[in-house]
């Protein structure tokens, strides 16, 4: 058997794809010497987040507030990828809120950039 047969599809529609950019992370297979696997990273092409552990505390943070999609990615990894759900617990554990605090406050410069963007391209229309 294929080792990648062993995951499921991925799970998020071209919209919430879209979305988690928008928010600087992304849901991604990646190939490491133990086999394949799903993980939770930050956007490249995003300035959000400076790396991954920041990703995954936004998100994890998303969870805790029940943001659906938050919440269906963190459970997709729990269930297909118990490394990585794994490593990303014993990371957050010793996470400085002040570098959580600096990437939302990140995304909310970032969102509000881009409305004011997108406000300005449709002629003052919301």
């Amino acid at each position: 058997m294929d080792r990648i047969t062993r995951f499921p599809e991925y799970p998020l529609s071209e919209d919430e794809t879209n979305k988690i950019k928008l928010e600087g992370w992304v849901l991604s297979l990646t190939s490491a010497y133990n086999g394949d696997y799903y993980q939770i990273q930050k956007f490249d092409e995003s300035d959000i987040f400076e790396n991954d552990q920041e990703a995954w505390v936004f998100v994890n943070d998303g969870a805790i507030r029940h943001d659906p999609l938050a919440v269906k990615v963190l459970e997709f990894i729990k269930n297909h990828s118990p490394m990585e759900h794994r490593e990303m617990t014993l990371v957050m554990g010793g996470f400085d809120r002040r570098d959580i605090d600096k990437a939302l406050s990140n995304l909310r410069k970032k969102i509000v950039a881009e409305e004011l963007k997108n406000f300005g391209q449709n002629g003052g229309k919301r």
